[in-house]
């Protein structure tokens, strides 16, 4: 979903909307939201966007009364962006510039997808230096504010300048998101055949004049440079009531025709107010001058143009505005103008950097970025792997693990399952390293404690039981211990320690039927693929009246609801299903199982500070092993005294009341044939 407040019917709109979405509807599905000033030309760009598979959805564009119109606007769009989503999701919405961010946003809800927020420049700020605000006022102040939620919300931001990435970078708080440069770009083939202008070159100025302008500059420098001025600009009669009746050929002229109108050897006027707006500016016209083989005069502060002019030697960036300073830049920029060289370099600038074509990769690369096709052997989930319902929709916030929201049942899961590849990358090694405290082996004595009263065939099944811990200490109290667990290398493990195995996921048949009094699901749920055929195999193998005791994070819980997707536990492929206390319910008893009680407990220090530095922007996440150590190191403090134990208690009975502590804790009897639950 493409969003833009320019006509795409409009010159600007055809050259910066129109362009780009050619090449990138050959890779995707888009709607162009866009809001038009009149309707001229509508049917011969409908018929080209259709064409090219877009769909276009034409809003009219409001002047008056100020504010307000806009206002209507925002509603308007809004409305069309809710409409398009009950008809089918969507993957991403682009909007182009703060007031389509404003449309996004307030859509966000029915949208449910993620936000790439591309600039066009400091805009409120650029409304005050412009004189359209004052700084300070009250629209100014809404409009920061605004500017600041949608940095917050973004899933991706494009700029025009690298200049304006440190303020940027700051707005969006350190957050892991891509962050890309993408100037202004121009379809250099049309200019690439200049050549030199009948009569000798002339200084050229193409575009607005006014505003954040210079022009005031332009006949200055042409007297300089000893060279005729040719103004092509739309704004006529603005431009010859500046000039103040200095000679200059003043003409208004066709987008389409530009390219016959710059010649090589001419030297462009690329003359902007220097302001810290303009940090975030990338002139058009700059481009264009390049692509026809002009050098280019520019004023300093602007975007990367001194920058860029500089590095490549394509131009001359005014030491001032003095005569001297002027005389002294248009001798360089004679020099460069008669040197084919120098034109070269022009265009090559132009080409590498300003292309169309390399404009529109960097785009598509950023929206295969932000939505990620599916890798090789990885598969999309169509419908909800609980319940079955196809009423499935994106959780905002949580792009990143591919998070989905059953509107049926409320089942949280990746709407993505892991190749066998990403599976083999994620497992090989995992849980090696994690030492067991003496604070988890007392709660494995407890656990075991409880168990006995359900010892009849003298069998217990720990699925997914890592390095054996838990039933190496069932083994030492007579129990026929088995195991599953999803690597080879974990099998191995395992039977070396006298553990009967089983490869994981588990398959019908893969276990004996009615064999086990016990079966537990410690922190393994939240890896399952396919709950209800892992349910389906379990019950099988649970005699009747036999427990499953299962503990899993609690999506529900205060740690989540604070840091959201900074959550430790949201994580993909790791985790594929996220679980609340009606989720899980639901899951085991359609499976066979009757809730004996399903609490939750407990906060983890580990997985909070985790998510903590994850939102400060670490980029280097602490080891499994590491995590788990800090929550040990604390539960062994906890132990060992009683006031601490007492305040323990005291906060997992609060929480549990509140069903938001981060461990969901279940246990569930077998029943073979359904009777009421107690």
């Amino acid at each position: 979903m493409y969003v833009s407040y320019d006509g795409a019917a409009e010159p600007l709109g055809r050259s910066q909307v129109i362009a780009y979405l050619r090449g990138l509807a050959r890779e995707h599905a888009i709607t162009l939201v866009s809001f038009e000033k009149d309707r001229a030309g509508h049917d011969e760009l409908r018929a080209e966007l259709d064409g090219l598979g877009i769909a276009w959805v034409a809003l009219d564009y409001h002047r008056h009364p100020p504010v307000l119109s806009t206002a209507l606007d925002v509603a308007r769009g809004r409305r069309a962006l809710a409409s398009l989503a009950r008809a089918g999701p969507i993957d991403l919405v682009h909007a182009r510039s703060d007031v389509p961010a404003l449309i996004a946003h307030l859509a966000r809800r029915r949208t449910a997808a993620p936000l790439l927020f591309d600039i066009r420049g400091f805009w409120a700020d650029e409304r005050v230096e412009g004189g359209l605000w004052p700084r300070g006022g009250l629209l100014y102040r809404i409009a920061r504010r605004w500017e600041r939620r949608f940095y917050a919300e973004a899933a991706g931001v494009v700029t025009l300048t690298a200049a304006s990435l440190p303020r940027i970078r700051a707005q969006t708080g350190g957050r892991d998101i891509p962050v890309e440069v993408i100037p202004t770009c121009v379809d250099a083939a049309p200019f690439a055949n200049a050549g030199e202008r009948r009569g000798g070159p002339h200084a050229v100025w193409s575009g607005s004049v006014g505003t954040w302008y210079r022009f005031d500059l332009a006949p200055r420098l042409a007297g300089a440079l000893g060279l005729p001025l040719t103004v092509l600009t739309r704004q006529v009669d603005e431009a010859r009531a500046t000039l103040a009746g200095a000679p200059a050929d003043v003409r208004a002229v066709a987008p389409a025709d530009m390219p016959a109108e710059l010649h090589a050897g001419d030297i462009g006027l690329c003359l902007i107010v220097s302001s810290p707006s303009k940090q975030a500016s990338a002139p058009t016209r700059f481009a264009e001058y390049l692509a026809a083989g002009m050098p280019v005069a520019v004023t300093a502060g602007v975007g990367d143009l001194d920058a860029l002019v500089a590095a490549h030697d394509v131009g001359v960036v005014l030491a001032g505005e003095d005569d001297d300073a002027l005389r002294a830049g248009a001798l360089r920029l004679r020099e460069l103008a008669a040197d084919p060289a120098a034109r070269e370099r022009c265009r090559r600038l132009a080409a590498e950097r300003f292309g169309l074509e390399q404009g529109t990769r960097r785009y598509a690369q950023l929206y295969a970025q932000m939505t990620r096709a599916p890798a090789p052997g990885e598969t999309v989930l169509a419908a909800c792997p609980l319940c079955g319902s196809e009423a499935i929709a994106r959780l905002r916030g949580y792009e990143a693990a591919h998070l989905r929201r059953c509107g049926t049942c409320g089942f949280v899961f990746a709407g993505r399952r892991p190749s066998a590849a990403q599976m083999r990358a994620q497992y090989d090694g995992y849980g090696t390293g994690v030492t067991e405290s003496a604070v988890t082996l007392k709660r494995y004595e407890e656990l075991l404690d409880e168990f006995e009263a359900y010892r009849q065939t003298g069998r217990i099944l720990d699925v997914g039981c890592g390095e054996g811990g838990f039933l190496q200490a069932a083994a030492a109290r007579g129990w026929e211990v088995h195991g599953t667990e999803s690597t080879e290398g974990a099998l191995e493990r395992n039977r070396a320690r006298g553990i009967a195995m089983t490869l994981a996921p588990l398959a019908p048949g893969d276990l004996p039927a009615a064999a086990f009094d016990v079966v537990t699901m410690i922190e393994v749920a939240e890896h399952v693929g396919d709950p209800r055929a892992e349910a389906t195999v379990i019950a099988a193998a649970i005699r009747d009246g036999g427990l499953l005791y299962v503990t899993t994070p609690n999506f529900d819980s205060a740690s989540r609801r604070l840091l959201g997707a900074d959550w430790s536990i949201v994580e993909y492929p790791e985790h594929l299903g996220y679980f609340t206390a009606s989720t899980l319910t639901r899951w085991l008893r359609e499976a066979g199982f009757a809730p004996l009680s399903v609490t939750t407990t407990g906060i983890s220090p580990g997985r909070v500070a985790q998510g903590l530095r994850r939102r400060r922007g670490a980029t280097a996440p602490p080891s499994r092993a590491a995590t788990v150590g800090d929550d040990e190191r604390l539960r062994e403090g906890i132990e060992r005294s009683p006031a601490l134990r007492l305040v323990k208690r005291a906060a997992n009975a609060t929480l549990g009341v509140a069903r938001a502590g981060d461990t969901l804790k279940g246990r569930f009897e077998r029943r073979a044939v359904s009777r009421p639950a107690p």
